[in-house]
């Protein structure tokens, strides 16, 4: 984008996407308005808006009142009730956070930087969420922050857990009621508390889940039924690795 007088307006090249950011108001002329594809949209709007070759975008200078985002949380004990696939709104206190590592990119299929955080809330759970590329390098969370995600998708993956996806929006110690709300619990008795997590067994502990279900592999073998039916069947096992292919073990 080429330098401009800072009084006046910036016009933004539309082949530079790359230039809006979030926190700003803009100016948007002969865009395409038409109705909402919800299967792709995680905001409740009826109306989305296209970008074509005519359109023309203007950083607004003025000082305006920025509209606040608008959440619809889910809270983190509820998550079983939601279809995995969907994305949905959530808050909690960071109660743990992972160091940075490697992923393959689903969409992408290429190496990408992630980072495995742990969310709480006053509901007695804990949910994994991934963060990944910047989000995941940049992330901080010390201190135990609160977290909102505006439209991360949730995965029945370890019986549930979400994403940061491109689309979010990702805020850190917002402004909002819930966030003041939860801050204040976890400081007077959260950060005590005890939590459970979401199970490979299909459900939380505690919150309608089922309990472990531990089996030897003589009793798999033994067990004709395990695997027969038209649903999964889960058990867990603790075992020893004895031998491994060092040819393609990577």
């Amino acid at each position: 984008m080429a330098s401009q007088d800072p009084l006046q307006p910036t016009i933004v090249d539309l082949h530079r996407t790359q230039a809006l950011t979030s926190d700003k108001v803009y100016f948007v002329g002969k865009g395409t308005l038409k109705t909402a594809n919800k299967q792709y949209s995680n905001i409740n709007n009826d109306y989305e808006m296209t970008f074509n070759n005519d359109t023309t975008v203007e950083l607004c200078t003025e000082d305006v009142d920025l509209p606040t985002v608008q959440f619809e949380f889910v809270k983190i004990n509820e998550l079983e009730s939601k279809a995995p696939g969907n994305n949905i709104d959530l808050i909690g206190v960071i109660r743990s956070c992972g160091d940075v590592g490697t992923g393959i990119g689903e969409a992408s299929q290429k190496e990408i930087t992630i980072r495995e955080v742990q969310l709480c809330d006053q509901s007695g759970m804990v949910v994994n969420l991934t963060l990944w590329g910047n989000d995941a390098q940049t992330f901080d969370g010390s201190g135990c922050p609160v977290l909102a995600v505006k439209g991360a998708k949730l995965s029945d993956y370890g019986g549930r857990s979400a994403s940061v996806l491109a689309s979010s929006q990702m805020l850190i110690n917002p402004d909002i009621k819930e966030a003041h709300i939860l801050r204040g619990w976890y400081d007077r008795d959260g950060q005590s508390s005890e939590f459970q997590t979401y199970r490979n067994e299909g459900g939380g502990a505690g919150a309608g889940g089922s309990s472990t279900n531990w089996k030897c592999f003589s009793e798999i073998k033994a067990d004709n039924s395990i695997g027969q039916g038209d649903k999964a069947d889960y058990f867990t096992s603790k075992g020893t690795v004895i031998f491994l292919r060092k040819e393609n073990c990577m």
